[in-house]
């Protein structure tokens, strides 16, 4: 995607002092308890201009996704007049973020920098906040979709996307989002008529990060949906193909209707399990994942807080300088840095899944029990 690319070229002189460039941003908190963590993914990319040959970062032979710090080093004797092209590129930005400041050093025995243009702002600031509401990621039931409700604290809330749970990992899913047509709580909920569907008509596609993990469901795929003061807007979300949305049985705790979690914005509440295609109901049921929102006309950048804490905290980053170095340092380095690997998550825990299928609740017989064939 040229819009997210930023690179230059490197004129090269003949030494035997290794080409080495890092790149490290600073990037967003993560959801708690995930897998793969990385919320805006950069890539860093060192092409020989003179042969096809690409070196990506951290011994990869392929994009790093995993780690916020990635470094390409090319070891040997670089020949006069040798070009090399050093590009930055947004893999991924996670819902309400449109850009990452990062930071790239380049060291090695280049006599001259011929830097491209920005193709789009990957390093812009901008304006509007935005914000995540997280629920929860434990999980005992799943089905096709789930229903909830988001109320609005304040005025210039819109919702722009949706974090899912799910157990599938490493392949797409597809998804639908719809939201009722008028402002107000799990009303209709039987009725597709009253739901209006804000994903395109062939579905979204999400890449499935598994138990555990945000499935994101990415930047631009439904219609931004604002919400005013002090009114609440309903929203479906389901699998197109599959009952593999995951999510929690709250039954007594959380009644459907009732406020779940909340921040100083907004206020998510208990939905309900769908079957597929506006199917059968199931009352108490809460959305597993986050609510991704901006907020029009504040200065609060943070993300807003959760009820509950995070098990562990993200591991910290150095602050990025705010552009990327010009001048590489006077001495190359002549050793690398180990390369950095994301830290090992903890195994994740035993999840007893129940699908839900109900037969009828149409009687015209009792007994004291009853057997049957499943």
């Amino acid at each position: 995607d040229e819009e997210m690319t930023w690179c230059f070229d490197l004129n090269m002189n003949e030494c035997t002092a290794d080409l080495s460039a890092t790149l490290t941003w600073y990037d967003p908190p993560a959801a708690s308890g995930c897998t793969k963590c990385i919320v805006n993914d950069l890539d860093l990319l060192i092409e020989n201009l003179s042969s096809p040959k690409l070196h990506h970062p951290n011994g990869r032979s392929e994009p790093d996704t995993l780690n916020n710090i990635e470094r390409v080093r090319i070891t040997g004797r670089t020949a006069f007049g040798e070009q090399y092209r050093v590009t930055v590129k947004a893999g991924m930005l996670g819902p309400g973020y449109s850009s990452q400041i990062f930071s790239l050093v380049v060291t090695g025995c280049f006599k001259a920098m011929n830097k491209e243009p920005p193709l789009g702002e990957v390093g812009e600031e901008v304006a509007t906040t935005h914000l995540k509401l997280e629920t929860t990621y434990s999980a005992n039931k799943k089905q096709a979709g789930n229903m909830f409700a988001i109320r609005a604290k304040r005025d210039g809330i819109a919702v722009t996307s949706f974090a899912i749970h799910t157990q599938i990992e490493g392949r797409k899913v597809r998804l639908h989002v719809y939201t009722l047509n008028k402002p107000g709580g799990l009303s209709g909920l039987r009725d597709p008529s009253e739901w209006t569907m804000i994903s395109p008509s062939s579905g979204i596609e999400a890449d499935a990060m598994g138990f555990g993990s945000p499935t994101i469901i990415p930047k631009g795929s439904i219609n931004t949906v604002p919400i005013r003061k002090g009114t609440t807007q309903s929203f479906y979300i389901t699998f197109i193909d599959e009952p593999e949305m995951l999510y929690k049985a709250v039954d007594s705790e959380f009644p459907t209707g009732a406020v779940y979690t909340s921040d100083s914005n907004i206020e998510i509440m208990t939905g309900v399990g769908k079957q597929a295609n506006f199917g059968v109901n199931w009352q108490s049921r809460q959305m597993n994942g986050a609510v991704f929102y901006s907020l029009a006309g504040s200065n609060d950048s943070g993300s807003s807080p959760s009820n509950s804490s995070p098990e562990s905290p993200p591991i910290p980053t150095p602050l990025p300088t705010k552009f990327p170095t010009m001048r590489p340092s006077k001495r190359p380095t002549h050793q690398p840095t180990e390369f950095p690997i994301a830290s090992a998550p903890a195994s994740p825990p035993a999840l007893p899944l129940y699908l839900e299928l109900e037969t009828t609740y149409s009687a015209n017989k009792k007994q004291a029990g009853n057997m049957f064939d499943v």
